[in-house]
């Protein structure tokens, strides 16, 4: 009587064989990356006036870091240091801008700030305003605001400068995520990896 041997069979490397991706597919993968991150680096260079392009260098700095203090970079710190990149820049837009701003600007856009505090203080209190809250508009006139007083000068100041830092966090936020996105896919082509090592 003659046993039947079964001849083992190796399921891992049958599976690893159909599933794992040829070289030749990863190369063709990171070439698409290649091409599709330049052509939106490209792109978003051109609507963003070249800020976009200083998220890469953002991001270079941020690994520096994270090198330094020997930390892992991440997805998070590489977005964040690619959004400081295109702040950075955005500042030394903002100072250039102002310097090339002829000197009584400022004042005239003061003036013109005021003139329109005092138009609309001499404005009745909108109608659904006094529904809501009834005799708001005979304390309004009884109690007119004056726009030269001290408080109203430093409520307006703070306003526009909280409502300036808004904007330009959200701007460099918006420039940073265009700038970073085609950095990680060039990342990817060059190294295989979306993030590098630190």
């Amino acid at each position: 009587m003659t046993e039947h041997m079964e001849v083992p069979r190796e399921p891992a490397i049958v599976e690893t064989l159909v599933v794992a991706p040829s070289r030749r597919d990863w190369n063709l993968l990171r070439v698409l990356a290649a091409i599709g991150g330049v052509a939106m680096l490209i792109g978003v260079s051109v609507v963003t006036l070249g800020l976009a392009l200083l998220a890469p260098v953002g991001m270079i700095v941020a690994r520096i870091i994270a090198r330094r203090e020997k930390m892992s970079l991440t997805f998070l710190t590489s977005w964040i240091g690619a959004a400081f990149g295109v702040c950075a820049a955005l500042m030394v837009v903002a100072l250039v801008f102002l310097a090339l701003l002829p000197g009584n600007s400022l004042a005239s856009i003061g003036k013109t700030a005021d003139s329109v505090s005092a138009a609309g203080s001499k404005q009745p209190p909108p109608a659904w305003l006094e529904r809501i809250a009834p005799g708001s508009a005979a304390r309004a006139r009884a109690h007119p605001a004056n726009p030269d007083s001290p408080m109203v000068r430093a409520f307006t100041t703070v306003s526009i400068v909280m409502g300036v830092v808004i904007l330009y966090s959200m701007l460099a936020m918006l420039i940073g995520t265009l700038g970073w996105a085609p950095s990680l896919l060039l990342t990817y082509a060059f190294s295989g990896r979306w993030l590098p090592d630190t």
